[in-house]
């Protein structure tokens, strides 16, 4: 199964190329409960998209995120195997807060120098 999404904030504003949190907690038509979660990428609109793997039953899904210090959860969705889900909004509570940034040098190593002697460490 398929789920296309997208995160904004209240004003409408993507939240655009961050990682963020996403939970999903799975419901089976016959019973039962299964959740499961990870990181993931937004583009730069705000999209995402994300793969359940295959159930042999219909179940509800109810998607929850996660970003810095806020939290937002969607309704339950009822998704049967094979289904593509386009339609999952997740929208902050909050006027756009930035990504945090990587500071710009490492105990007086820059990013750039850092990645530079990890890869050649890596040989």
């Amino acid at each position: 199964m398929r789920v296309r999404g997208r995160v904004l904030f209240k004003d409408g504003t993507p939240l655009a190329n961050t990682r963020v949190g996403l939970y999903t907690h799975a419901r089976p038509v016959h019973g039962g409960f299964i959740g499961s979660g990870g990181d993931l990428w937004t583009d730069t609109e705000g999209y995402f998209v994300y793969y359940i793997d295959e159930k042999d039953d219909a179940a509800f899904y109810t998607f929850s995120m996660e970003y810095q210090d806020l939290s937002v959860e969607a309704e339950p969705i009822r998704l049967d195997p094979g289904d593509r889900f386009d339609g999952l909004t997740l929208t902050f509570d909050s006027e756009p807060i930035p990504p945090k940034q990587l500071p710009q040098k490492i105990d007086g190593i820059s990013r750039f120098g850092l990645a530079k002697s990890l890869k050649l460490d890596k040989k």
